[in-house]
């Protein structure tokens, strides 16, 4: 976490990717100023409560001297280190 900038020690992002539900519109929930939910909304809200097993991609970002991204996609791990000249992540 954050607390780890102070002694040098790095800090990370860790993130998950689910397939996005062509049925769920929560645009219009998003706009709205009003708090009462309707039922397409709940379900489109529980859809983020997925079990790990049905993540599509999965990684972690960690942050110190070096960047690195780690992810995968479920077959194999991908690792990218950040070339502070070109501005983009390289396979390493």
């Amino acid at each position: 976490g954050s607390s780890n900038v102070d002694a040098g020690i790095p800090t990370g992002t860790i993130f998950g990717i689910f397939h996005h539900d062509e049925t769920c519109d929560i645009s219009a929930f998003l706009d709205s100023d009003d708090d009462d939910f309707m039922m397409d909304d709940a379900v489109c809200m529980v859809n983020t409560l997925q079990p790990g097993t049905n993540l599509a991609a999965a990684g972690y970002v960690l942050y110190s001297s070096s960047t690195f991204l780690t992810f995968t996609i479920g077959q194999g791990v991908y690792g990218f280190t950040l070339d502070d000249q070109l501005g983009e992540f390289i396979l390493s």
